[in-house]
């Protein structure tokens, strides 16, 4: 009777020694992506803006498959941004391409604009090198990009000229399908959701699948688009959670199309 009880007790703390490391093993577990566990919606942002806390950015783009300076010069920008008021953060050219052994059009209104200049680089091929020129009077930090799968993205980091300077990386990219986004995410996940903002385009088609995909795989985040049925791309930002993108107006520079965005630091 003895052994028996003892067979029993034996048994029975078997079952729970393995119950429980089954039960540790789930909660140690990392979802993939794709296993997420709840909709994410952002928090609506306060209606009053601390104008000490804003980053100006100008994105000139066509959202369309055409080179940006297909039929302008890049010295016909100088005069707008040595002249701009408020003086903005950073300067996007999308499609700034150039052919090897030729002028960079970003390192040519750089130094008409005694600002650093910087390029994205996003495609290379046997007739030019395609991708984003960027410009800007911050003192860049570091350069950082992914090239992995279908994602091509660059970003600079610098200290934002805040009320309270804060260190921020501003990402750039042509996004072709949803993959590219999934990749960004597992690869840059902790930066987009404090200090990275994503300023790019995004190809029609994908938007409304990407959009959609972000809401399960991403928190603390926030995202806008524009663009027109017209147009091959949509430009988006994404930003963390403690900022918002508080404008996004379609202009004109120069028979240049561009956009000007403001974003605050909450």
């Amino acid at each position: 009777m003895k052994t028996n009880r003892l067979l029993l007790w034996l048994f029975g703390t078997a079952a729970l020694m393995a119950a429980c490391s089954e039960s540790s093993s789930d909660e140690g577990a990392t979802p993939s992506p794709d296993e997420s566990q709840n909709e994410y919606v952002a928090p609506e942002p306060p209606e009053a803006i601390n104008s000490a806390n804003l980053l100006r950015i100008t994105c000139f783009t066509t959202l369309t498959d055409q080179p940006l300076f297909a039929s302008q010069e890049p010295a016909a920008l100088t005069s707008f941004i040595n002249q701009a008021s408020p003086v903005q953060t950073l300067y996007l050219f999308e499609r700034s391409d150039f052919r090897l052994g030729e002028p960079l059009p970003q390192v040519e209104i750089g130094l008409a604009t005694r600002s650093y200049s910087l390029f994205a680089q996003t495609e290379q091929t046997s007739d030019a090198v395609k991708g984003t020129g960027i410009v800007t009077r911050q003192l860049v930090e570091a350069f950082d990009a992914v090239w992995e799968g279908s994602l091509r993205t660059s970003g600079c980091t610098f200290s934002a000229p805040l009320a309270q300077p804060t260190t921020t990386t501003v990402y750039t990219s042509r996004f072709e399908d949803r993959a590219a986004f999934e990749t960004l995410v597992a690869q840059r996940s902790s930066v987009l959701q404090t200090t990275g903002i994503v300023v790019g385009s995004i190809r029609n088609e994908v938007k409304a699948d990407v959009e959609e995909w972000l809401r399960w795989n991403l928190k603390n985040y926030r995202i806008v688009f524009a663009g027109s049925s017209s147009t091959t791309y949509d430009l988006f930002v994404l930003t963390p959670v403690g900022f918002v993108c508080r404008s996004l107006e379609a202009r004109t520079e120069a028979a240049l199309p561009y956009y000007s965005l403001t974003i605050e630091k909450l």
